[in-house]
């Protein structure tokens, strides 16, 4: 339980940044069949993950997707070596297409955030990252070394 509460403290205290990380991805908009819409958010969440030393990856996408990306942690900054492996897996893309944010800007009320993609899946991304973060900031060190693969098509 102690690490439990020790990850719940260090989250309740990051709250700020992870809003504003939301924000940030809420705010670009990213429909499903616009490839170099997608691109911004990728960068973002590349730049978020280089931060924590994971090595990234960017991978074409197949049609008119704007790309994928994966990260793994950056082998010269920790020993993975003989470790298994998890993935944690999300998309980008949403279903509203360029200009929803004039009509259903990003709206916050008390700890609620409503707009394009935050409920599917840009929150869930922001909790890998932060889950993440909370591991490298509490040293904690799981069973399994995340991997992360974000892809422009759910």
């Amino acid at each position: 339980m102690q690490t439990t509460a020790a990850v719940r403290d260090y989250l309740t205290g990051e709250t700020t940044g992870m809003v504003a990380l939301l924000e940030q991805l809420v705010a670009i908009e990213t429909p499903s069949d616009v490839a170099q819409a997608q691109r911004p958010a990728l960068d973002l969440l590349e730049r978020s993950l280089a931060a924590l030393d994971y090595r990234t990856l960017r991978l074409p996408a197949r049609g008119r997707y704007g790309g994928h990306l994966y990260a793994r942690p950056d082998r010269k900054t920790r020993s993975t070596a003989g470790r298994r492996w998890q993935l944690l897996l999300g998309h980008c893309d949403t279903v509203w297409p360029l200009g929803t944010l004039g009509r259903m800007p990003l709206t916050r009320d008390g700890d609620v955030l409503r707009g394009p993609g935050v409920y599917d899946m840009k929150a869930g991304l922001v909790e890998i990252v932060y889950a993440l973060k909370a591991l490298r900031a509490l040293d904690l060190a799981p069973e399994v070394e995340p991997l992360v693969f974000i892809n422009s098509d759910e």
